[in-house]
């Protein structure tokens, strides 16, 4: 997998909901705390296989980094949790995924654990997508920002016999929070 580093944020809509009542009601009551909604960054880092040598007896491993950076407070109905997901890249199965180089292709697939047990995928074709839940200030009125890295276990399988060429996938990384 070959693949720049790329940050997207994504914020629910409707953040405003409610905005001028606060405003109308301020006169009465005790001016309101406002608070940030909450908003969720993720970071991709790239991950390489470097060369494959053909019909190896044994797999080649890499890791690659997830960083997801959460701020502010959720909108009612927003989950204490985000959700990671990674599709099946040019394959479009997160479970069978595979490099091409024109014609030819090269398995691979990433992993959650480094055990290489976990498929992370988008939770189709037997895969899991990775769950995380917000610490307890997250969400809570305090608005505390978060930082989590993820590890991606990348594993291209052993015994396979492709012709040289340069072998490259970019599956999309997703964030719902």
């Amino acid at each position: 997998m070959d693949c720049a580093t790329n940050t997207r944020t994504r914020t629910p809509a409707l953040r405003t909901l409610g905005l001028s009542v606060f405003v109308a009601a301020s006169m009465l009551l005790p001016a309101p705390q406002i608070e940030a909604a909450r908003t969720c960054t993720i970071t991709v880092f790239p991950l390489g296989f470097g060369n494959y040598p053909p019909a190896t007896p044994t797999p080649v491993d890499s890791t690659a980094l997830i960083q997801v950076s959460c701020n502010g407070n959720p909108d009612p109905g927003q989950p204490g949790f985000y959700t990671v997901r990674i599709d099946g890249g040019t394959s479009g199965d997160p479970a069978n995924r595979y490099m091409p180089s024109g014609p030819n292709q090269l398995d691979y697939n990433l992993y959650q654990d480094a055990a290489y047990t976990t498929i992370w995928g988008d939770g189709t074709s037997g895969t899991s997508p990775v769950v995380q839940a917000l610490p307890a200030g997250m969400g809570m009125g305090m608005g505390a920002p978060f930082n989590m890295d993820h590890t991606v276990y990348g594993r291209s399988f052993a015994s396979q016999d492709p012709p040289p060429g340069a072998y490259a996938d970019v599956p999309i990384v997703t964030i719902e929070f």
